[in-house]
């Protein structure tokens, strides 16, 4: 099971002093986090999200940071996963469970969000179903994983940065449409 922190710098500090001596930590996960947490502070025009880390030592497949929209209401919980893990990786959720997905996919399309076929749809019986945003195939940009200081244009002109600005472009304002009652399920 992972524990859930809010993503900052300070929690980022707090893991690194408790995970220091775990590899895996140091090497992968904190970089991606300290990215992560810049781009986060990149894009604060993109307001009512929930930036957290979920992060376990010994189930490191489910580590990632997640960013959800927030819906006061608590009925819709839609999320982007951005795994910490070698690749970019960017998934969006469309819900805690498979029929929440099946409502409002079609939404999307219908509403012209996406396309049919625009996004690839990944779901297995152990996973959500949930659509890619990125392929997997990019790889973080080394330079900015080893940066001790990460300058704003770096950051916002790394991989990850566009494509989180690209899918919060394309996504948010239909999916808060959605959370306030403007596009009805």
């Amino acid at each position: 099971m992972s524990d859930i922190y809010p993503l900052s710098k300070e929690t980022i500090t707090e893991l690194s002093s408790q995970y220091g001596a775990d590899d895996h930590f140091m090497n992968i996960a904190q970089p991606r986090l300290e990215l992560i947490s810049a781009i986060k502070n990149q894009l604060t025009s993109f307001e009512k999200l929930e930036w957290n880390i979920k992060f376990s030592p010994t189930n490191r497949a489910e580590n990632c940071v997640q960013i959800s929209l927030n819906d006061e209401r608590k009925k819709f919980h839609f999320f982007y996963v951005i795994p910490l893990s070698l690749g970019v990786n960017l998934h969006l959720y469309l819900g805690d469970n498979t029929f929440n997905f099946f409502e409002a996919y079609p939404l999307l399309l219908n509403n012209h969000v996406i396309e049919e076929g625009q996004f690839a749809v990944e779901a297995t019986m152990n996973t959500l179903p949930h659509l890619l945003i990125s392929n997997g195939k990019e790889k973080y940009e080394r330079p900015l994983l080893q940066s001790e200081n990460l300058a704003d244009d770096a950051v916002r002109a790394s991989k990850l940065y566009t494509l989180l600005e690209g899918a919060f472009k394309t996504f948010n304002a239909a999916l808060f449409k959605i959370i306030d009652g403007t596009i009805r399920i």
